[in-house]
């Protein structure tokens, strides 16, 4: 197996156990949760590993799963668009052979949970569906649940109904790359409404520290039989900080390198990483600015906090010539994203190649132009 594929360095989200670096504590936890038929969510920043993860647990534990990433719904039938997708994981897993088929099927209908393709009259009840599926278990992972939006309380009174009828055989796990999954289902569903007592826990993965950044970097190299001094280890994490996702970026584009000719130019490849990630950033941007009614004091906001890192609200609020409790809101929904971090009533952003893409002189108009394109 090779260390690209499988390995630390794979960009793979699902890996064995053994090659999903740290977090051994949420190991062991989250394992015994999906025992034990527990619904939970799990929150954090964009990259620091939450997918990998829960999906490598699961497949490490043998169950059967359907894995649903929210990132690329439809916006004007979101929750359709999630049905569909679950019943297409469901139907994979009942009959492989319904995976090729379901990806030619343009239209698909909804009535009381019944799946019907029109092009072959075929119907799917979600009930059904379910029972021939579960056997002993079954897990279902919604990745980027804060993508259905307005839709989360149809949602939540959905998975309440499923709990009530098949927990603990059928287990939901949502993930979410905002400050706290739990926090917006309340939000937006009323405190008393549905998950209530169903979602038992919130856990909340944080980046590696610089210890464990070095640590996974250098047990990287070494399952791909690459000798990197400390110093260029250093280097990358000076560069590009120590958030999983681009430390993986990084140490593969070292590995091929090096296995294509014996060396490798670190600075080049820094700057390619950096380039890669400004393209990633804008666009996270542009999709988290979409359909807001002042999109540039967002941008400006997070100009500044890019430019004096630890800015107070005070200052923030004088630089915009805007009062505080006015400023405040605009950056307590860039913290909801976990684009931005408070600590002790100063801001800050959550990533090193975040604070890079903003500060880049094409930011605010290539951002915008994204958000048009939306």
């Amino acid at each position: 197996m090779d260390c690209l594929e499988k390995g630390y360095f794979s960009r793979s989200t699902v890996k064995p156990l053994d090659k999903v670096f740290g977090f051994e504590n949420e190991k062991r936890i989250l394992a015994e949760y999906i025992r034990s038929g527990e619904w939970f969510t799990i929150s954090g920043i964009r990259r620091v590993g939450k997918t990998t993860l829960t999906r490598s647990i699961v497949s490490n534990l043998g169950f059967k799963n359907v894995y649903i990433n929210l990132w690329e719904l439809d916006e004007e039938r979101a929750f359709e668009d999630f049905l569909f997708k679950l019943y297409r994981g469901l139907l994979s897993i009942k009959d492989k052979k319904f995976r090729d088929r379901l990806k030619s099927i343009e239209q698909v209908s909804f009535a009381g949970f019944v799946l019907r393709l029109k092009k072959t009259g075929e119907e799917y009840y979600l009930d059904s569906l379910i029972e021939d599926v579960i056997k002993k278990k079954l897990v279902v992972i919604i990745d980027e649940v804060q993508e259905l939006n307005d839709q989360l309380k149809k949602l939540s009174k959905f998975l309440a109904a499923l709990h009530d009828k098949y927990a603990p055989d059928l287990t939901f796990v949502l993930l979410g790359s905002i400050a706290s999954v739990k926090t917006l289902l309340e939000k937006k569903t009323k405190y008393t409404e549905p998950l209530l007592g169903r979602l038992i826990r919130e856990f909340v993965l944080e980046p590696f520290n610089e210890t464990e950044a070095r640590k996974f970097l250098k047990i990287g190299f070494q399952e791909c039989k690459i000798d990197i001094n400390d110093t260029v280890i250093d280097a990358i994490i000076s560069a590009i900080g120590t958030i999983t996702g681009w430390l993986v970026e990084a140490g593969r584009e070292i590995v091929i390198e090096k296995r294509a000719s014996g060396e490798f130019k670190l600075n080049d490849i820094l700057r390619r990483v950096e380039d890669k990630s400004r393209e990633i950033v804008w666009g996270e941007i542009a999709r988290a600015l979409h359909g807001k009614k002042r999109p540039e004091i967002y941008l400006r906001i997070l100009l500044l906090i890019a430019s004096t890192p630890y800015i107070s609200l005070a200052e923030i609020s004088r630089a915009l010539k805007r009062r505080k409790p006015t400023v405040l809101q605009y950056l307590e929904y860039l913290t909801h994203l976990n684009i931005v971090r408070s600590y002790k009533g100063r801001y800050e952003l959550t990533d090193k190649l975040y604070r890079r893409a903003i500060l880049n002189e094409k930011f605010i108009e290539e951002v915008k132009k994204r958000i048009i394109r939306l």
